[in-house]
C-alpha cells in the first residue's frame, strides 16, 4: 500500500505541473527499479487527454498493479505522456 500511495502522490504532483503549463496527459507510465537495478515500465492509456488528478492517479495505480514486485524497490517513478499542443 505504501508504494501505491507514493505512485498516486507522484502522479498528482506531475498533474499539477502539466496543468500549470497548460498541457494534458494522454498516458501514464510507472517505472519500478528493484534493488538489483532491474527496471520495468508499465504504461496505461487514459480514456481521453486530461488534467484530472483523480483519473491520472487512478491510472498510475492501475499500471502499478500490473507489476509483480518480489524484491525491494530502489526507485519509483511516474511519467506522463502529453497531448500535442
Amino acid at each position: 500500500m505504501v508504494i501505491a500511495d507514493q505512485v498516486a502522490s507522484l502522479a498528482r504532483e506531475l498533474c499539477a505541473e502539466i496543468t500549470n503549463d497548460g498541457r494534458q496527459a494522454t498516458h501514464v507510465a510507472v517505472i519500478v527499479r528493484t534493488r538489483t537495478f532491474f527496471t520495468q515500465v508499465k504504461t496505461s492509456k487514459l480514456p481521453r487527454a486530461t488534467t484530472d488528478m483523480d483519473i491520472i492517479a487512478a491510472a498510475a495505480r492501475q499500471a502499478l498493479a500490473r507489476f509483480v514486485i518480489t524484491r525491494p524497490v530502489r526507485l519509483l517513478g511516474v511519467r506522463l505522456d502529453l497531448a500535442p499542443l
